[in-house]
């Protein structure tokens, strides 16, 4: 059985310089939560990839190549163009993400590797195109988005209810897919 719940947004840690924030223009229809990940696209913030109908797969097909990305650091739940606070990922930015596992049952720290790529994974909402809610899926790493450039060994584990434990690692997003 898959074991794909966690339960934290991703975070930016280091950023090559200070963690600063911006506003951007939202698509009017596609609707996130806070913590989403986000690609510019004719000149309009959209999620990166749309759970409410489709995969939770995240991987290049849904980044592409040479974008702008970012942490959603706000909700937009109500249709309409806005500016939205975001963070914007760059080539240096590394992210805190928590594990999950897509096709097996363990998504612990001991599943993956430092310098080793994978793709990522998004929980569903019914009522959002962004959930917020993004892991690295250690069971994936046919088109990666994201590089592990650390596995810590000081984090403190999240429990589901069945008390798997989904640990977190520091990522950076590959390089070809940053613009």
């Amino acid at each position: 059985m898959a074991s794909i719940a966690f339960t934290i947004n991703p975070r930016i840690v280091r950023n090559g310089g200070p963690i600063t924030s911006d506003v951007y223009k939202s698509h009017a229809t596609t609707l996130w939560l806070k913590g989403t990940l986000l690609k510019f696209a004719s000149g309009l913030l959209t999620p990166v990839v749309d759970t409410k109908s489709g995969a939770a797969e995240i991987d290049t097909d849904d980044t592409g190549t040479a974008v702008q990305l970012f942490v959603a650091l706000e909700d937009h739940i109500v249709a309409g163009t806005d500016f939205v606070a975001v963070q914007e990922i760059l080539s240096d930015t590394v992210l805190e993400m928590q594990l999950c596992a897509s096709s097996t049952t363990s998504p612990a720290t001991a599943a993956v590797t430092a310098g080793t790529s994978y793709a990522g994974y998004q929980l569903q909402n019914a009522s959002y195109e962004g959930s917020g809610l993004v892991a690295l899926d250690v069971d994936d790493t046919t088109t990666p988005v994201f590089r592990v450039v650390e596995v810590s060994s000081n984090y403190k584990p999240f429990t589901n209810t069945t008390t798997k434990e989904y640990a977190k690692v520091l990522v950076k997003v590959l390089p070809t897919i940053v613009a």
